[in-house]
């Protein structure tokens, strides 16, 4: 499968779907060429087929974390959020204490566009339960549990909780490479990638895990440790030793800091905006 993950690394999705075709017509439960198949179709737009090639590779892999938890991205970006909601709770039965997941689920019952799916009691034990494991530091978790209590008619906590969020958001402008982090099952796992910063120019992945910083391994180290490691002056660079799910040995990839700028300033303000009217935050459905 080299010569697939060359491809992708050039950004040559179909000529990598080709090449990862023939590998599963030599090994039809290859569950890594169905997955990398999966994110090839992510990367072109197509989250049709995107599903699929996961569905399979979870049928080969059902206790997979990473895998379930990409199926319901993928669910939510077909605005299916039942079958989402399946797939989060899989991740959470493997690893009841995976933040991203529970995020993602408390998002769906308390943004949710369909009434029958929301349930602000519920999304405020998720998201709380998110905020706590992430130590109150990711906006993310904070702007999900404002919008949770605002689901339970609760604005006020809702805009505490969302003034939060801003303000962590804005302490994030820094010299950095663009990726958000969180620690799941003992490991680092990049979760998020900005695409417009230098993580998304050099090859590092959403799934990818973090082993070592210049060097210096991260296996005992605290999330905030690993993040203020990725800080730095913009110019400088920061090595990343890389774990990847296809790939046995460790890979390093060196990037160079720039200023981030986080492009969720606008809709954190826009939520804020609504909490203060009074006003529950909605998703917008996919066209």
């Amino acid at each position: 499968m080299g010569a697939s993950i060359c491809h992708q690394q050039l950004g040559d999705y179909s000529k990598a779907i080709e090449y990862l075709r023939r590998a599963l017509n030599a090994d039809p439960r290859n569950a890594i060429a169905y997955q990398l198949i999966g994110y090839s179709y992510l990367r072109q737009g197509n989250t049709f087929e995107a599903l699929a090639a996961y569905t399979k590779a979870t049928a080969l892999e059902p206790n997979s974390p990473s895998l379930w938890g990409t199926v319901g991205e993928c669910y939510e970006k077909l605005g299916i959020p039942d079958q989402a909601i399946q797939a989060y709770n899989q991740v959470l039965a493997l690893k009841p204490d995976e933040p991203l997941s529970l995020v993602r689920l408390a998002s769906i019952y308390s943004t949710a566009s369909d009434a029958y799916v929301r349930d602000g009691k519920r999304a405020v034990n998720l998201a709380d339960r998110a905020c706590k494991l992430t130590q109150y530091r990711e906006p993310l978790c904070l702007s999900t549990l404002a919008a949770a209590y605002a689901e339970c008619g609760d604005f006020q906590k809702a805009i505490e909780y969302q003034v939060m969020a801003l303000d962590v958001l804005r302490r994030q402008e820094y010299g950095g490479i663009g990726v958000a982090v969180l620690k799941v099952d003992h490991v680092f796992r990049i979760t998020h990638i900005v695409p417009t910063a230098p993580a998304a120019s050099v090859d590092i992945h959403v799934g990818d895990t973090i082993a070592a910083v210049d060097g210096q391994s991260v296996q005992d180290m605290q999330l905030p440790d690993v993040v203020d490691r990725l800080k730095g002056a913009p110019g400088t660079k920061v090595t990343l030793t890389l774990k990847r799910a296809d790939q046995q040995a460790p890979e390093d990839v060196c990037i160079t800091r720039h200023t981030i700028h986080n492009r969720e300033l606008a809709e954190f303000r826009n939520r804020l905006a609504a909490y203060e009217a009074g006003i529950p935050w909605r998703s917008t459905p996919p066209e």
